[in-house]
């Protein structure tokens, strides 16, 4: 699969068991802390394309957010 979030609509399609995550991509620090308001931190910040590891951010709060997603687009 090329990105992380069509591989997340096949699972979900395919009827697979998977974390709470997003079906669209997150494009703002404030979709960012909407989700983690709905889910709670931690929350783990995926660059969309990145693999074994590169890209990915664990944040424990809201004022982490910003500098994450920043740096998983690098």
């Amino acid at each position: 699969m090329g990105d992380k979030v069509s591989s997340r609509k096949a699972a979900l399609r395919g009827g697979a068991p998977i974390v709470p995550g997003t079906t669209e991509f997150l494009k703002s620090a404030d979709e960012i802390t909407q989700f983690a308001k709905t889910h709670g931190f931690p929350v783990a910040i995926k660059a969309a394309y990145g693999g074994g590891g590169r890209g990915m951010k664990v944040v424990h709060d809201q004022k982490s957010v910003q500098e994450a997603m920043e740096s998983a687009q690098r």
